[in-house]
């Protein structure tokens, strides 16, 4: 009898153990992905997750790992749109702005449901690069501002409410 209670209480012990440590993967949403990465390190929905958590606060670091997450997670599944979007996202931050645009081409040619906001992200990238020239003392390409007018139409035809397009298009106006 002694014998099993001993193994009761430390199977609750092991179990209130166990239920204290893995508190600490849900004290956030990045540590609750980190969690299911170390888990599920090939799972594409976990990898897509992580690194738009990671993409949030537009540090280059986490966005170098997101990038490299995403990479994987193509890997696994080149055929999903939202990979390649989050991908140019990464770049986006990294201020690759040609490899960005290119990813959030290929994400629309596959058929992306959030092309609204990709197209808003897309016309921000050409005015990165229009700017770019212009601090670099050369005569900007004219070419870019018509690549930004036409992703800011189709952005507002596609009803994206998102302010980054507000805010893009009255840098077109100025």
């Amino acid at each position: 009898k002694y014998a099993y209670t001993m193994l009761i209480i430390m199977g609750y012990t092991s179990m209130s153990y166990h239920t204290y440590v893995r508190n600490f993967d849900w004290k956030n949403e990045p540590s609750i992905y980190e969690a299911g990465y170390r888990e599920e390190p090939d799972s594409v929905k976990v990898l897509n997750n992580l690194a738009q958590v990671l993409l949030r606060d537009g540090n280059k670091t986490n966005a170098q790992r997101a990038q490299q997450l995403l990479k994987r997670s193509l890997e696994l599944h080149p055929n999903y749109p939202s990979g390649w979007y989050n991908r140019g996202l990464a770049f986006s931050t990294l201020r690759e702005h040609d490899k960005a645009i290119e990813l959030f081409n290929k994400a629309l040619n596959m058929g992306l449901a959030s092309a609204g906001n990709c197209f808003a992200y897309m016309a921000q990238e050409y005015m990165h690069i229009y700017y770019g020239q212009k601090e670099l003392g050369l005569e900007p390409d004219s070419g870019l501002l018509v690549n930004v007018q036409n992703a800011l139409n189709k952005a507002f035809d596609s009803q994206c409410k998102m302010p980054l397009l507000y805010f893009t298009a009255a840098n077109v106006l100025t």
